[in-house]
């Protein structure tokens, strides 16, 4: 990660980008070492704001500080500022990545005497910070992805700049830069004409499984259902706690009209791309449900389909003018739910997402 970051007040324009885990997006902005006198100790800021949320009041603090003494144990003292500066940077995305929720918080992360770190050093002596190879993986085909889109989608040569690309990929701009070199030099993309050559066209069909690259390390689950207040009960009570549980320790994503101040249609289908799976609750068959579980099929992200057991066709009691789940999934296996077989429901829904997770990581 690039440790070189801008304070936001001086530039807007130079401020870094980044995506979590959990799909939210922030700008971030850091504020140059201090000295507290009073305490003997140096502290650095980083700020999150979040990106496309009507109430831009919420803004993550992350605060760094290292006491003198820590610094002088260390022998750190002759490049204090580069060491707080890049330990605060990693120690900050880390913690940025859990955030699942909008909300103002302030963490302090310390680093006092009688704590010892032990760094190892490149070639030229310079010391080396432990890289989150993960985070950087994710990051790197999640802005390969959107760029290789960009160019194939470009039927018209619009001509976009490289500060368009950075903002639809929102990731930090070294991870932008270093793989937005890697495919020019490996010529998948016609600069002149802004579309992908033919070397392009041939990588990014044969190599996109249309997936998210962030799905597999993503730990949110988009649950696409009615909004009618019986549903979001059910949601509360049931596909909440199950998917935050510590059997999983994800975290259910649902959109409603009141959140977003950008164009919500977009906000679905980005969080859509980047879980790591779907719960698509059919009950009272909306057409924005179907339209979102489409989109998801499109993609490849797995869906487990639910629904209220008055859908059931198979049901000798069952009555098609009333509920029903409608032809094209119908043949997808949907596991029913009643409300006084709730038990039921749960261990068959919990199978599933395990079931699932177990796949997916022994195709890691």
């Amino acid at each position: 990660m690039n440790s070189e970051l801008k304070n936001i007040s001086e530039d807007p324009s130079i401020r870094d980008r980044y995506t979590n885990r959990n799909g939210l997006k922030f700008y971030l902005e850091r504020t140059e070492l201090s000295k507290n006198g009073r305490n003997e100790t140096f502290e650095m800021s980083f700020f999150a704001t979040p990106k496309n949320y009507s109430n831009h009041n919420h803004k993550n603090i992350f605060k760094i500080i290292a006491s003198d003494e820590f610094l002088s144990d260390n022998k750190l003292s002759e490049i204090k500022e580069e060491y707080v500066s890049k330990c605060g940077y990693y120690e900050f995305l880390k913690w940025l990545n859990e955030i699942n929720e909008l909300k103002s918080q302030t963490f302090e992360f310390k680093m006092l005497s009688g704590n010892k770190v032990i760094l190892s050093q490149d070639s030229n002596g310079i010391f080396q910070l432990p890289n989150n190879d993960e985070d950087d993986m994710r990051l790197r085909n999640l802005a390969e992805e959107i760029i290789f889109k960009e160019f194939y989608n470009n039927i018209r040569d619009k001509k976009f700049s490289d500060e368009d690309l950075k903002e639809k990929c929102f990731v930090p701009n070294d991870i932008f830069n270093g793989t937005y070199r890697l495919l020019k030099r490996q010529n998948y993309l016609d600069l002149e004409n802004f579309q992908l050559t033919t070397e392009g066209i041939s990588y990014y069909k044969n190599t996109s499984k249309f997936d998210s690259p962030q799905s597999r390390f993503s730990r949110t689950v988009f649950v696409a259902q009615a909004f009618s207040p019986d549903l979001i009960d059910f949601y509360n009570t049931m596909y909440k706690p199950i998917i935050e549980s510590k059997v999983f320790n994800l975290n259910p994503i649902q959109i409603n009209n009141e959140e977003f101040d950008e164009n919500i249609d977009n906000e679905i289908m980005n969080q859509i791309r980047q879980c790591r799976f779907m719960i698509c609750d059919l009950t009272y068959a909306r057409p924005s449900v179907y339209f979102e579980a489409g989109y998801a099929l499109g993609r490849g992200v797995k869906i487990i389909y639910t629904c209220r057991n008055d859908h059931n066709s198979d049901e000798p009691n069952f009555d098609a003018s009333k509920f029903k789940v409608h032809f094209d999934i119908r043949n997808r296996k949907i596991s029913f739910w009643e409300m006084d077989e709730l038990e039921d429901f749960k261990k068959r829904l919990i199978g599933r997402i395990k079931q699932f997770l177990d796949l997916q990581n022994q195709n890691k």
